[in-house]
């Protein structure tokens, strides 16, 4: 409570400061949600390095008058009374990544229509359920993610071996990554959250079991995952990383990367892993969905479908298969390079409101 109070004061006297030092744009972030927190990041510093305009980040948007309050996310808007209510003379804006099975925060974005100016999001399926719960489609702007292109790249065959040692990783292992939050809260994450699919994960694994394959984690709450492939007899390296900067190195000791997901809005990790040349197998989710007819390195099969997921692995197994998938996700990715993304947000939704 101490440390909620503090972070409301601290940001408090930020936000005020930041009205009178020409500041245009503050992004509003979560305090625990790494992703969120990255993807601001990277939005803000590029939106100033390319002095586009000028923008900050925050944890709360109380104080701020005459900018636009960019929401990264529903938590960052919605409060135990609906929403906020924010001075008139701001834009605001909400970033929508997916939507839940009976997803309880609908009513809430109903309510909150009229004091949103625009609302954001990365893949064509959100803003089709945008539509239907009734936004109109001139408040909806799709632009997708981004990716740091300068951190996250491939590294030589060599470099990989290393990285694999570094770790105590089998150095001719089949290692197959996933690095997402997939348990509910942010304590050891026993309770899975369905929609992020770690029941699909460790299924597929299971099936995949005499490929011998190596799993490799991070994220936090990954308690199911790991007990689940404990239970299946699978080796896995469970490596908590602690700052962002610690992900590229994550990426490099993998063959392929799975997603299991039943719904993204990218996810993140689609266009982290392609950059940094791994294949990816996933579900047909978000971003994934809009690309899958594209040579973009990845694998697409139906929400659920456990077999053709392990079939995907089955035919990344193959090194001559995968330099195929590499090269062309790494030729794909190209068209996500933060600094592109960052333009369309400029241009698409800043400029214009």
């Amino acid at each position: 409570m101490l440390g909620r109070l503090y972070i409301f004061f601290v940001y408090s006297i930020k936000n005020l400061i930041s009205n009178f030092f020409g500041y245009k744009l503050s992004y509003i972030v979560e305090t625990k949600d790494w992703a969120v927190f990255q993807d601001g990041l990277m939005l803000v510093n590029n939106l100033n390095s390319q002095k586009l305009i000028k923008a900050r980040l925050s944890r709360h948007p109380y104080f701020l008058f005459n900018q636009i309050i960019h929401f990264g996310s529903p938590n960052t808007l919605f409060n135990s009374r609906g929403h906020h209510l924010l001075h008139h003379s701001n834009k605001n804006i909400l970033t929508w990544f997916h939507f839940e099975k009976d997803d309880s925060r609908v009513s809430r974005l109903k309510d909150a229509l009229n004091f949103l100016d625009m609302i954001h999001t990365t893949c064509m399926t959100t803003k089709q359920r945008l539509l239907e719960i009734g936004v109109p489609e001139q408040k909806i702007v799709v632009i997708p993610l981004g990716v740091d292109l300068n951190k996250f790249h491939p590294v030589s065959e060599k470099e990989k071996v290393e990285l694999r040692n570094k770790y105590g990783i089998p150095s001719k292992a089949f290692v197959v990554g996933s690095f997402q939050k997939d348990g509910v809260g942010w304590n050891g994450g026993f309770e899975p959250k369905w929609v992020k699919g770690p029941d699909v994960f460790v299924n597929v694994l299971h099936q995949i079991q005499t490929l011998n394959p190596f799993v490799l984690l991070t994220g936090p709450a990954r308690g199911y995952v790991m007990r689940k492939l404990s239970q299946f007899g699978i080796p896995f390296l469970y490596k908590y990383v602690n700052h962002f900067s610690q992900m590229p190195e994550m990426y490099h000791v993998l063959d392929v990367y799975l997603i299991g997901s039943r719904a993204e809005g990218g996810p993140k990790a689609f266009l982290e892993a392609l950059a940094s040349g791994v294949p990816v197998v996933s579900t047909r989710v978000g971003m994934v969905h809009d690309f899958e007819d594209k040579d973009c390195g990845c694998v697409a099969t139906s929400i659920d479908d456990i077999n053709s997921l392990a079939d995907g692995l089955e035919i990344l197994l193959h090194q001559e298969v995968r330099d195929r998938y590499i090269k062309d996700g790494l030729t794909f990715v190209r068209l996500f390079d933060s600094h592109k993304i960052t333009k369309q947000y400029f241009f698409e939704i800043y400029q214009k409101i």
